[in-house]
């Protein structure tokens, strides 16, 4: 994961609310590819990496790659949120698909398969943070 300051992070998306929108969207983006299980979680107050957490599951590893690989085609329209181009450098586990890391700045998207989820509990792990509701 690519690290930035909390300024570069805030200058590339534009703040809160395009980061916020930028997360919705991106649950979207994972919708139309059938994942599942979509969590939104706001870690602005506790990270300096990254503002939201988007997290979702997928039935299987072919599913989470072509989950993850609706970002790559939908640069365009991630472009108006200030991202920048998605490429396989800021997708970590692609080739494995079973826990996928996309990078875009102000949100990180983790793709995970059912099993992978339930062991490693993000969901547990930030559940003091708020969550975004759709």
């Amino acid at each position: 994961m690519v690290t930035r300051s909390k300024t570069e992070r805030v200058g590339q998306v534009g703040g809160d609310a395009k980061g916020r929108a930028l997360a919705l969207f991106c649950a979207d983006l994972i919708e139309a590819k059938r994942g599942f299980d979509i969590t939104i979680i706001n870690v602005s107050k506790d990270l300096q990496i990254t503002d939201y957490f988007v997290i979702c599951s997928g039935k299987n590893s072919k599913q989470n790659q072509a989950i993850a690989y609706n970002f790559l085609e939908s640069y365009s329209k991630l472009a108006s949120y200030g991202c920048s181009k998605p490429n396989y450098n800021s997708m970590h586990g692609y080739k494995e698909g079973q826990w996928i890391v996309v990078d875009l700045g102000a949100v990180v998207v983790h793709v995970f398969t059912e099993p992978l989820r339930k062991y490693y509990d993000l969901d547990f792990l930030w559940s003091f943070a708020p969550k975004v509701k759709r």
